[in-house]
C-alpha cells in the first residue's frame, strides 16, 4: 500500500465517524447602514461549508470567566471536518443536527485555531463556547 493510498483510506474512515452535521460560516467584515434604525449592521455572514462533522469537548469542566459584571463559562471543543474544508480563525461553527447529543443544536463556537500538519485527515478547528451557564 502507498503512503497516498493509506492517507485516502484513512481519510474516508476518519469521515466514518462524523456524527454531527453543521453550517461553518464566516462573519462579514463589512456593515450596511440601516436608515430606519440609524445603525450600521453587519452584513450576513459567508457560507463556508455545510455537512458532515465531528464535534468534541475537550473536559467536562470549562473555565470560569467574568464578561461584563457577569460570570460566564468558556468551553473549549474539537471540531473536525473533511480536509479540504477551508476554515480560519474567528469562522463561526454552528450545528444542526447530532446523532448522540441533540443539544449541540442551535449552540455556536467561535474557531480559534485551525492547526495546519501535512499529515492531517481531517481538517481540525479548535473552538470555544462562552455560555452564562457557569
Amino acid at each position: 500500500m502507498s503512503v497516498d493510498s493509506a492517507r485516502q483510506r484513512f481519510e474516508t474512515r476518519q469521515r466514518d465517524l462524523f456524527r454531527d452535521t453543521a453550517v461553518l460560516e464566516r462573519p462579514s467584515t463589512s456593515v450596511t447602514f440601516n436608515s430606519s434604525t440609524g445603525t450600521y449592521d453587519p452584513d450576513a455572514p459567508t457560507e463556508v461549508y455545510s455537512g458532515a462533522c465531528l464535534i468534541r469537548g475537550f473536559a467536562w469542566e470549562g473555565t470560569d470567566l467574568e464578561s461584563g459584571g457577569e460570570e460566564v463559562r468558556m468551553r473549549r471543543y474539537r471540531v473536525k471536518f473533511p480536509i479540504d474544508t477551508a476554515a480560519q480563525v474567528d469562522d463561526i461553527v454552528r450545528p444542526t443536527a447530532s446523532t448522540y447529543d441533540a443539544s449541540l443544536v442551535g449552540r455556536s463556537f467561535r474557531v480559534t485555531d485551525v492547526p495546519r500538519d501535512g499529515w492531517q485527515i481531517s481538517r481540525v478547528c479548535i473552538c470555544e463556547e462562552t455560555t452564562s451557564d457557569a
